[in-house]
């Protein structure tokens, strides 16, 4: 089977200039196929969150789509190339200010504009959508779940957690 593989932007409000950086990967199969978004944790090395891209999960996108789903891996804002303020600055423990709920929500936000910009592709069943995440992706999923878009039919959170 034949899978395809494209790194790519989706607009979100915030992530400017170029908006989110992005993966998606599926098998060439006929139809339509229903969306999975995956998203990252977060390192505590600048470093690291500097240079990630949506190819770290690659491995994770193609479990997906070698089950019938469209996957798109994103990198939230402030993260790798992703343009915007990164999450973590929204709150979480130490002198930054913000709260969880608002780091929560930024992260949330990111994955709903994904799930748009997905739902738009021809090789997706705009119906059903799925979304997981690990670490503070993970935590991402609870914020997503709070106020979640009708299509989306279940989140996974992977070790979710923040701060």
């Amino acid at each position: 089977m034949t899978f395809f593989q494209k790194e790519m932007w989706a607009p979100a409000p915030g992530a400017f200039p170029r908006g989110l950086d992005v993966l998606e990967v599926y098998a060439d199969r006929p139809g339509r196929h229903p969306l999975a978004v995956l998203t990252h944790g977060t390192s505590n090395v600048e470093e690291q969150r500097a240079h990630l891209t949506p190819w770290s999960q690659l491995g994770q996108a193609m479990w997906f789509a070698r089950r019938g789903y469209v996957a798109i891996v994103v990198v939230r804002k402030g993260y790798g190339r992703s343009g915007g303020e990164r999450d973590g600055m929204h709150g979480g423990c130490g002198s930054r200010g913000g709260s969880f709920e608002e780091a929560g929500e930024a992260s949330a936000d990111d994955l709903k504009a994904v799930i748009r910009f997905g739902q738009k592709l021809p090789e997706v069943d705009p119906e059903t959508v799925v979304s997981a995440g690990v670490s503070t992706g993970g935590f991402a999923q609870a914020a997503l779940v709070a106020d979640p878009p009708k299509e989306l039919k279940a989140a996974i959170s992977f070790a979710g957690g923040r701060g």
